[in-house]
């Protein structure tokens, strides 16, 4: 049986969670930043680029506190998402699927999930579900996919300058 996990709103921002246990912490998706936290360790979130170009050439950085080198990013490449490096180098995509409120999909090699938004009377986020057999991926990299999603999703697509 697939995983399934839950990104949902919380008072600080947004939770992870495993059934009814918090594995992850992040800060609201509304701001160019934000701090996540998992298991013992934290990363800080940036928007960096030009969110407004209509290349999109813009991405999400997570660094360690106090380093400058990142250790994951998500490259936004377009209305429809774009490529992720996760620690050790690894390589995947994130894309979403076409029509209004549709899922995204987080590909790698060795590892597959789906991202459903979802809104309740009292709470939004992200449902996710692992395909089955799908490698283990760690708890702050996916509370920086989730990031990336909800503030795409929450800041709209880059507007046109002028």
């Amino acid at each position: 049986m697939a995983e399934r996990l839950r990104f949902e709103e919380s008072e600080a921002g947004f939770e992870l969670r495993r059934g009814e246990q918090v594995v992850g912490v992040a800060g609201p998706a509304t701001e160019p930043r934000a701090r996540v936290e998992a298991g013992g360790a934290a990363w800080e979130l940036s928007i960096e680029g030009e969110r407004d170009a209509l290349a999109g050439t813009w991405q999400v950085v997570a660094r360690e506190p106090g380093v400058s080198e990142p250790v994951a990013v998500y490259f936004h490449g377009s209305m429809r998402g774009g490529r992720v490096r996760a620690p050790g180098e690894r390589w995947g995509s994130l894309r979403r699927e076409l029509g209004v409120s549709a899922e995204w999909r987080l590909r790698f090699p060795d590892a597959a999930m789906a991202i459903r938004p979802f809104v309740e009377s009292r709470s939004a986020g992200l449902d996710l579900e692992f395909v089955p057999g799908s490698a283990e991926v760690p708890d702050l990299f996916l509370l920086l996919i989730c990031w990336s999603v909800v503030s795409e999703e929450t800041l709209g697509p880059p507007r046109r300058a002028g």
